[in-house]
């Protein structure tokens, strides 16, 4: 079991800020999660802090960070608790209509 670090006010914030903007990202880029460096530049933070923060985040079931099968976790597979992915409306029509046209 992770040991939980002692929370800070500065830690707690730079969490709540860490995890707010891996959301609106994710909203805005189609559950597309955004990068270290992104929410670092954005954040004004270094990419350690950030790392940091995500890590803390995880430690305290903020946030998911999935491994994929003989990899480490990236940044790229943050998860929020009890997210789901929902395919874009007439998907397959669309593929269907894009194959179709281009005579695939």
């Amino acid at each position: 079991m992770p040991r939980k670090a002692v929370m800070t006010r500065r830690k707690s914030d730079r969490i709540k800020a860490v995890s707010t903007y891996i959301y609106t990202f994710k909203i805005a880029h189609d559950g597309i999660p955004p990068s270290i460096r992104n929410i670092a530049d954005v954040l004004g933070e270094s990419t350690s802090q950030v790392s940091k923060a995500i890590r803390l985040a995880e430690n305290y079931g903020l946030l998911i960070k999935e491994n994929i099968e003989g990899q480490e976790s990236t940044s790229r597979s943050i998860r929020l608790p009890g997210e789901k992915y929902i395919p874009p409306e007439n998907f397959m029509e669309r593929l269907d209509e894009a194959l179709d046209k281009e005579n695939l």
